[in-house]
């Protein structure tokens, strides 16, 4: 190591703990510099002791050490700037490092075989196996130097012995020596407007690693390190790695575990490859999660929870609770050093979501009433055009989506949504208008099409539990168990409100006391079946007609009212009085026709309806 300095140098002795200690100080534009190792260090004053090494355990009495002293604390005040291979100091103010001797650890004891206790008989040696060829390592990138700025750094660095292998003497030389020392940073602490910067491995990356903070901690194991940032008092610290950021007041990264924890009000952004209800996305969309109070993520486990006023969004789709918990479907790694190597020919994926749970506040610790309630909305675009397609809100009690659910007899994995209630569902999409044939679906983006579909919007009350199954899209369903209440009607505005005791014009309106089941099957080149199906005290109305069954069935546009024993279903014109009653009355809405059960059939006469009232401009 050469030292260069501009006005002095200073050489004194000191003793610590029965050690000569010898403390160089240079002065004025002092420079480091190690062209071997690649490594400088600069600053105005820079002060280097050195000590003795101790004698080794197993020297005799008397004998002399080595002789060649060992850095036991290296200071650089002012101006301070550095550069290795691993680190390259931009800008401080003050650097002291710390050197302490430590023991390498002891070699694992391998048990000799025990002796055979009576004669072996002679056998011929074994031919040695062939040994396999070993299969070529994967060259690694390089990384590139991180670069940090802070106002005050302070290290503390682990010496130990490091052996290496000695050439073979020549005859009649001496042997040349067998070991050499090891240098291990232990801890670090940078305070003061830390920024930390490196660039990606791999340049495709959109970004490496960037840290800023107030202060930062660094505690290293030969295993992997822990990472603390602390941000500011009136703002938070932040972690980025690639994709990933972390932003908190205290920000917690443990190399060893794999997890991270933020301490307060904070952030997390991750990418991932398919949305908050499961489904898979062409490219992967980052997941953005706020919150109050906290979080922990354990990327081993595959869990990350989240904790007071939680809101995730991507996309178009978010969802707010109190607490959030989020399973993926694969470990997640934080950092390159724990990331297992990826195979030659193999994608690296991003994680997907597998099971999302949302739970509101306790009552006692609700600031509101929105806080015991979860909300989750997704809204669908059509790829090509951009324009909303599907809108579904959920306001339940607690909420669980599930993206690889299968049934106990096999089958195609789906997506599984169970709400709590009491809730409300709002579905806003396609559907076939009342006085029209059922005719094929409308395209996606298509919208309103006069004469064949048009967008409604249809709200479900529900006071139980709410089940939902999507199989790709091609069927689903929903169940709601007890009482249920329905509002459906053409909207073109997915935020309409809408009041049950002041209904707009063409609304229609089911309820019943027991459970009413949803569901729809798209089959290739045919329109999509849409059922419905109330059980319990059920009731129907329309603009024009209402009705009462034990259990009543939309089957597209035929509606079927059953009755229950003694007590039959009905069905009645709501301004001509026409009324029939019987067991079964099956009625199809597009023509008016009905028929009852052992009863004559007949026709609902139209009656004269109310006029609907204008649009506001």
């Amino acid at each position: 190591v050469k030292a260069t300095w501009l006005t002095s140098m200073v050489q004194s002795r000191e003793a610590a703990d029965g050690r000569d200690i010898e403390l160089y100080t240079f002065n004025d534009g002092a420079k480091f510099e190690d062209v071997k190792a690649d490594f400088w260090l600069k600053g105005k004053v820079l002060k280097l002791w050195l000590i003795a090494p101790p004698p080794a355990a197993n020297a005799p009495a008397g004998a002399a050490g080595p002789s060649r002293s060992q850095p036991h604390r290296l200071q650089a005040l002012a101006d301070v700037s550095a550069h290795s291979a691993e680190m390259d100091i931009e800008q401080a103010d003050h650097l002291n490092t710390l050197f302490r001797d430590v023991q390498p650890p002891a070699a694992p004891v391998v048990a000799a075989p025990a002796a055979p206790a009576g004669p072996r008989p002679m056998q011929p040696p074994a031919p040695a196996p062939t040994p396999a060829p070993a299969p070529p390592k994967p060259v690694e990138k390089s990384k590139p130097p991180m670069k940090l700025r802070a106002r005050t750094i302070e290290t503390w660095v682990t010496r130990l012995p490091a052996p290496k292998t000695p050439a073979p003497p020549k005859p009649g030389a001496p042997a040349a020596p067998a070991g050499g020392m090891k240098y291990q940073m232990e801890k670090a602490r940078c305070e003061g407007n830390v920024t930390v910067h490196q660039d990606p491995v791999d340049a495709a990356k959109p970004r490496g690693t960037d840290i800023l903070g107030s202060r930062m901690l660094i505690d290293s194991t030969p295993d992997g390190s822990v990472l603390t940032v602390f941000g500011w008092h009136d703002k938070p610290g932040e972690v980025h790695n690639e994709g990933t950021s972390l932003v908190g007041p205290k920000v917690v990264i443990d190399q060893l575990h794999n997890s991270a924890t933020i301490e307060g009000r904070g952030s997390l952004v991750m990418p991932a490859s398919s949305d908050l209800n499961g489904s898979a996305l062409k490219q992967p969309e980052p997941v953005v999660v706020h919150f109050r109070d906290g979080m922990k993520f354990q990327g081993a486990k595959k869990v990350a929870d989240f904790f007071g006023k939680v809101t995730a969004a991507q996309g178009s789709g978010w969802v707010t609770c109190h607490t959030l918990q989020v399973n993926f479907d694969r470990p997640v790694y934080l950092s390159q050093a724990n990331r297992p190597p990826t195979a030659p020919g193999q994608k690296d994926e991003s994680a997907k979501l597998d099971v999302v749970y949302c739970y509101p506040a306790p009552a006692d610790t609700a600031e509101s009433a929105q806080e015991k309630q979860v909300y989750f909305d997704q809204l669908d675009r059509d790829p090509q055009t951009g324009r909303p397609v599907r809108r579904q809100r959920i306001e339940a009690r607690e909420l669980t989506l599930r993206a690889q659910v299968r049934d106990a007899g096999g089958g195609e994995p789906y997506k599984f949504l169970r709400a709590a209630g009491p809730g409300i569902v709002r579905t806003w999409q396609p559907g076939s208008r009342d006085d029209a044939a059922a005719g094929p679906p409308a395209p996606k983006g298509a919208g309103p099409q006069p004469g064949g579909a048009e967008m409604k919007l249809t709200i479900v009350n529900f006071s139980g539990t709410m089940v939902g199954k999507d199989k790709g899209g091609v069927y689903r369903e929903a169940t709601f168990y007890d009482s249920v209440r329905v509002i459906d009607l053409p909207s073109d505005n997915p935020d309409l409100v809408v009041e049950p005791h002041k209904l707009p014009p063409q609304a229609t309106t089911l309820s019943c006391a027991d459970q009413l089941v949803v569901w729809s099957h798209a089959r290739p080149n045919q329109p999509t079946e849409q059922h419905m199906k109330a059980t319990g005290n059920a009731y129907l109305q329309s603009q024009e007609y209402d009705g009462w069954g034990e259990t009543i069935e939309l089957v597209g546009k035929t509606v079927i009212f059953v009755g229950e024993g003694s007590v039959p279903a009905r069905i009645k014109n709501r301004f001509n009085g026409n009324d029939q009653t019987g067991k079964k009355i099956i009625f199809d809405r597009a023509t008016n026709h009905y028929k009852v059960e052992g009863s004559l059939g007949g026709t609902l006469s139209p009656g004269a309806s109310p006029q609907r009232p204008a649009s506001k401009k």
